[in-house]
């Protein structure tokens, strides 16, 4: 099973500010950490889809996190996905995880002891942090063509299994974009864009089982983001 990442960034700080990084200082315990590690797909929300390639669109489905909620998934919040930067863990307690209506919100709660919030803490306080993001393993995801003419593929992420959720210094762009860092992500997103044209140029008899089936091997493959 492959691991993907995906980043939050424009959606929270243009659209609602709420979905952005936010420290919550408090007189009587230690700050903590809230942010959004991932956007729901809503049909009246621009920006809260994500753009692989020309051909290939992404959904996260409201429906998402719930089987990782449900068996509480050992999920830690890290730095930049670096398992050397550990800020929190829902297996400690230190991080919780809260479907919303708009999406995986996650808290963390610092340590004034701990070096690895004290580097990021004042990184938040002036703005330097301000995106989310969490990485996944896919369990259930579903397929369908964009488009009349077959311009693309919709992948709607449905399922997943939960890795880390936490503040990275380099977010994409745009929410509705994937950061595309070195020749291996962009190997694996050409290989994703030629599942699109099998999927759309697929006789209508097979659409429905072999283009499908076709699509999901080929696109159950690794997006690193380094």
């Amino acid at each position: 099973m492959e691991t993907e990442r995906r980043f939050n960034e424009a959606w929270g700080v243009m659209i609602d500010p709420t979905m952005a990084i936010r420290l919550e200082e408090r007189d009587d315990a230690p700050p903590v950490i809230r942010g959004m590690a991932a956007v729901f797909y809503r049909e009246d929300v621009p920006g809260s889809e994500y753009q692989l390639t020309d051909k290939i669109t992404e959904r996260i489905a409201p429906e998402a996190f719930d089987r990782a909620l449900e068996r509480q998934d050992a999920v830690v919040g890290l730095f930049n996905h670096d398992s050397a930067n550990i800020l929190g863990s829902t297996r400690a307690g230190s991080l919780t995880l809260t479907k919303t209506r708009r999406g995986l919100a996650y808290e963390i709660t610092t340590d004034p002891t701990d070096p690895d919030h004290q580097r990021v803490l004042p990184k938040i306080r002036r703005g330097d942090l301000y995106g989310s993001s969490f990485q996944f393993q896919i369990e259930d995801q579903s397929f369908e063509p964009r488009g009349e003419e077959g311009e693309g593929v919709i992948r709607t992420i449905r399922s997943v299994k939960l890795i880390d959720v936490g503040p990275v210094t380099f977010p994409a762009y745009e929410a509705t974009s994937i950061a595309v860092r070195d020749q291996a992500d962009k190997a694996v997103l050409s290989w994703i864009e030629a599942a699109a044209v099998i999927h759309a140029h697929a006789p209508a008899g097979i659409r429905a089982e072999r283009a499908r089936r076709v699509v999901a091997e080929l696109v159950n493959i690794r997006l690193r983001t380094r």
